[in-house]
């Protein structure tokens, strides 16, 4: 992340970043609020800390169960394992995201708060729009035919996680580690037909391979326009 120190600073009209924007779905209606606000507080550290070297603002809570961050837009293959990383975390709270990508009109801060610019315009009717339309996830200024793909690739992603049993998610995420499935297997204390058979129903295969289309998706969109006259 960019300390506030740093004088090696960017030209911030000149550079895309992307912003991400995510609240809890019927947050009002949550009974043990504190503890799903400590949950929350939590996972943001976690995200800063895991993909540091693609924020360039760190997520910061800003209203209650609101949060927003700024990453690196060529760092744009990060997105979806930092919305991962989130949804997993406030299960089984569902989250709704907003992501916008653009210019910032004002100074890069340490943290994603304090600033303005077309970045945080489009997260922001991203995000609306993914309230307005009941879905996971929006994406916003990737292009007109790349928002379309990738919003209908995305949410189809975000769909299929969110009905994953907590047994299959905590196969899946040993398995992201490199873990076997013989390993995991005995970790589990299970058969490792068993563990196949997570796998096959949660299906992992195809979910795998979309999130990494998704991320050449992204990757690809961000490659195509980034010559500064394409963020105006």
């Amino acid at each position: 992340m960019v300390s506030a120190n740093n004088k090696d600073r960017y030209h911030y009209d000149m550079n895309p970043f992307i912003a991400i924007k995510f609240d809890i779905v019927n947050s009002r209606k949550i009974k043990n609020r504190f503890q799903v606000q400590e949950k929350l507080f939590s996972a943001v550290a976690s995200v800063n800390s895991a993909f540091a070297d693609a924020i360039r603002s760190g997520f910061v809570v800003t209203h209650g169960d609101e949060v927003q961050g700024l990453l690196d837009a060529q760092k744009s293959k990060e997105v979806i394992g930092i919305i991962e990383r989130f949804i997993d975390a406030l299960r089984p709270d569902g989250l709704r995201f907003g992501v916008g990508v653009g210019t910032l009109a004002t100074r890069l801060q340490p943290y994603a708060i304090g600033m303005d610019g077309k970045v945080w315009h489009r997260a922001k009717t991203a995000i609306e729009f993914a309230r307005n339309k009941h879905t996971p996830i929006q994406f916003d200024g990737f292009g007109e035919t790349n928002d379309r793909l990738i919003n209908a690739l995305a949410n189809m992603l975000l769909l299929i996680r969110l009905r994953w049993t907590r047994e299959q998610l905590d196969v899946v995420k040993l398995l992201e580690t490199n873990k076997t499935q013989v390993v995991i297997a005995k970790q589990f204390g299970v058969s490792e037909a068993a563990i196949s058979k997570r796998l096959s129903a949660a299906g992992w295969r195809y979910y795998r391979d979309g999130r990494a289309a998704l991320g050449l998706l992204l990757e690809e969109s961000i490659k195509k326009q980034l010559l500064p006259s394409e963020w105006d």
